[in-house]
This record gives structure tokens, C-alpha cells and sequence, in this order.
């Protein structure tokens, strides 16, 4: 994942002109988080709310104008559970790699503050 995701704490480079999601560090739980990916990118009705549907939504993006969408953490999401961390981290990843692997209208950049490099 480290080669996956962006370490930085300049988001300049990253935001200027992108669709941007802020994750905070203090997301109270996984519908919360959820919620805030369906509220910031403007998921379709009938988002299922779940980790598939957060892959399947990322990776389809056809309803966003074209160009970068950027989600930025402001730390490791401290109040999912092991298991939730690791499906959350684990889909970004696959999410990020589909976008690279697949040429078209949108850019999916995931961030994480320099500091967080070894614990994701």
C-alpha cells in the first residue's frame, strides 16, 4: 500500500482544481465514514452503505465531472475497528490501482499525512 497511496503534508500539488474528500482523523464510525464518501461525492440513490458498494462507487466515479478526485486523510480513521481498517485501506488501494490500470476521465488520489507512512 505505501507505493498505492501519497504520504504528504503539501496537499497544494494534490487539490487545486480536484473533487476533495476530508476524511478526519476522528470519524466517529464506519456509517459515518460511509455517509461521508455518499455525502462528498454525490454517490447515486441506493448506495448500499458497505465497504462493496464504497469499492464499486470509487471505481465508477461516471457521475463526477472529469478530472482528479482527491480523498485526504487528516490521520488513520482512529475509530474503525482492525478488520474495518484493513477492508477500508485494502479497497482505496484496489480503487487507486483500477484508476491507474484504466485510462478515462478521473484521477482517484488517496492521502495520508507524511507521519502516517509506516502505520498504513
Amino acid at each position: 500500500m505505501k507505493d498505492i497511496f501519497t504520504y504528504t503534508d503539501n496537499l497544494a500539488p494534490f487539490t487545486a482544481g480536484a473533487t476533495q474528500v476530508i476524511i478526519p482523523k476522528s470519524i466517529s464510525s464506519k456509517a459515518d465514514l460511509l455517509r461521508l464518501f455518499s455525502e462528498r461525492l454525490s454517490f447515486p440513490k441506493g448506495f448500499g452503505s458497505n465497504w462493496d458498494a464504497l469499492f464499486d462507487c470509487l471505481r465508477d466515479l461516471s457521475w463526477l465531472r472529469e478530472g482528479r478526485v482527491v480523498v485526504i486523510h487528516e490521520g488513520i480513521p482512529a475509530m474503525l475497528s482492525a478488520d474495518d481498517l484493513r477492508a477500508y485501506l485494502g479497497l482505496l488501494g484496489d480503487a487507486v490501482v483500477s484508476w491507474q490500470n484504466k485510462p478515462g476521465a478521473h484521477e482517484l488520489v488517496v492521502v495520508f499525512p507524511a507521519k502516517e507512512t509506516k502505520q498504513v
